[in-house]
């Protein structure tokens, strides 16, 4: 196969798929659905006809029960799952006019198994016999042909299009030691280890109640309320909005594995399934894979931990002064009414209207007049206009509602 490789027009029978593919009941179907304003491909049950999950193995179904229910979707699926001796490579974005990117063409050179186009036309998705074998990352931008390279053995379902890549293997090929050398190649080293960030940079706070509130604050504080509160409207799978809360919470917590579980297991989303030693481990894994910049509270960030702490204090104002108080601590109350719907207590209140309205007359009559200042004069050099007081009698209100009446 050389890069000149040119893609066949059109879809071939099912009977493409590998065999050994098929005979497994790991199907779902696909269709597309705008998320954040694009095109994105969302597992569904033949079964049930709602969403699937990539680590929910009840929502997968037969090879020949997907192909039936295909016609209501987009397409269909494979799910890669532990269980399985199957890994998935994909090169987003490498055919142009029908050609492909050179570096692609190398890599699949090497690994030299059943490829086929992706259902965008402009990608290859390759699947092997192997294993990550130690490589912890999944994916990455940083590529030659600048698009997305992605790589997984479990935990994710793959589109199936039928569309072979011409000049590839009709079946799937054991690739382990060639696959490791793909991976080498994109990623570095397996279990290379991320620059380390000094601990002093990273545990800004020991209290969770702190850490979470300055979450909560944060432009994105929305979205993790949500998650916290155990909501997951908008994704797509229980799994899905776990791995969401989670890299929120690792910008907070830090690198710190054991910190980062700690905090999900005090959210909404906590459940049986976060117990499972290797489910746990691979979402807080994906969290953090790639992540340089976490919160840490010193430099030319502002020291809110320090801000918290004071305004906790709650301390009285003065004239002049301006009180700041975090958004997350400040509670609704009742309106306590004066009249109802009309004059609350505790604030000025100005009524005012044309000439003839009745406001004096309204209020008058509801007793809220001092009489003795209704007929006093207010006199300035640029105006001489009657108004009165309304003096209330109730001396814990703590001021006089004044109130122009003309």
């Amino acid at each position: 196969m050389t890069s000149d490789t040119k893609t066949e027009a059109g879809t071939a029978p099912v009977s493409v798929i590998p065999a050994e593919l098929r005979e497994r009941p790991q199907w779902v179907c696909w269709r597309y659905e705008t998320r954040d304003g694009k095109p994105t491909k969302i597992p569904y049950s033949p079964i049930t006809n709602t969403r699937a999950s990539s680590t929910e193995p009840a929502t997968w179904t037969t090879f020949e029960h997907a192909i039936d229910a295909s016609t209501n979707f987009d397409g269909v699926g494979y799910v890669f799952a532990s269980d399985d001796p199957f890994t998935g490579v994909d090169f987003d974005d490498c055919l142009a006019e029908d050609r492909l990117d050179p570096h692609v063409a190398a890599h699949l050179r090497t690994l030299d198994s059943f490829t086929e186009i992706s259902p965008s036309g402009r990608g290859v998705k390759t699947i092997v016999h192997a294993s990550k074998n130690g490589f912890a990352r999944c994916r990455t931008s940083k590529t030659p042909w600048n698009d997305e390279f992605e790589c997984y053995d479990t935990g994710r379902f793959w589109t199936i299009t039928c569309n072979p890549l011409r000049g590839t293997p009709t079946t799937i090929m054991p690739r382990q030691a060639e696959l490791e050398r793909v991976l080498a190649h994109v990623f570095g080293e397996p279990n290379q280890k991320p620059p380390q960030i000094p601990t002093d940079r990273i545990c800004f706070t020991d209290d969770d109640g702190t850490l979470l509130e300055l979450a909560r604050g944060a432009r994105n504080g929305g979205k993790l309320e949500q998650l916290w509160a155990g909501d997951t409207a908008g994704y797509s799978s229980e799994s899905e909005a776990d791995l969401a809360l989670v890299s929120m919470l690792a910008f907070w917590a830090g690198p710190d594995p054991d910190r980062i579980d700690a905090l999900y297991r005090k959210s909404g989303l906590a459940r049986a399934k976060w117990n499972r030693d290797d489910y746990r481990a691979r979402t807080i894994e994906r969290a953090l894979e790639g992540m340089t910049d976490f919160y840490t509270g010193v430099g030319d960030e502002p020291d809110l931990t320090e801000y918290l702490a004071r305004v906790s204090s709650r301390p009285s104002a003065t004239p002049g002064s301006l009180t700041l108080e975090p958004l997350a601590r400040i509670r609704s109350r009742a309106v306590e009414w004066l009249l109802p719907g009309l004059i609350p207590i505790g604030t000025v209140t100005l009524v005012a209207g044309v000439r003839g309205l009745g406001k004096s007359t309204q209020v008058g009559h509801r007793g809220l007049l001092d009489d003795t200042s209704f007929n006093e004069t207010f006199e300035r050099d640029d105006w001489n206009e009657r108004a009165y007081r309304m003096a209330v009698p109730d001396a814990t209100l703590g001021c006089e509602r004044a109130a122009r009446r003309d």
